[in-house]
């Protein structure tokens, strides 16, 4: 029932993203994302918020590193997930012409 969730805890506990970050991106209480590491059934709403909000902070931090950008609500996120995108086309370029 809950594995598709483990891929996206290993990717929270690995990159130790806040669970309070996580929290605020999704506008959820920190205890749901207690929830979700703890495989207590929650709605799929939340769980997909969830599992979008620890795949778009992974690719940011990934993207941005050694930089670690903190990220208050999910407009910021996705500002910043649009950031990176551009980052890793530009490199992907730069790579194609050398």
């Amino acid at each position: 029932m809950f594995e598709d969730r483990q891929e996206f805890i290993k990717k929270l506990n690995a990159a130790q993203i806040p669970r309070k970050m996580v929290a605020a991106v999704c506008n959820l209480d920190r205890r749901r994302i207690s929830d979700f590491v703890g495989y207590t059934v929650l709605r799929e709403e939340e769980s997909s918020k969830i599992k979008k909000a620890i795949t778009d902070i992974s690719f940011v931090w990934e993207v941005f590193q050694p930089y670690r950008v903190m990220f208050n609500n999910a407009e910021e996120l996705e500002d910043m997930r649009q950031s990176a995108e551009l980052v890793v086309q530009n490199r992907n370029k730069e790579a194609n012409t050398a």
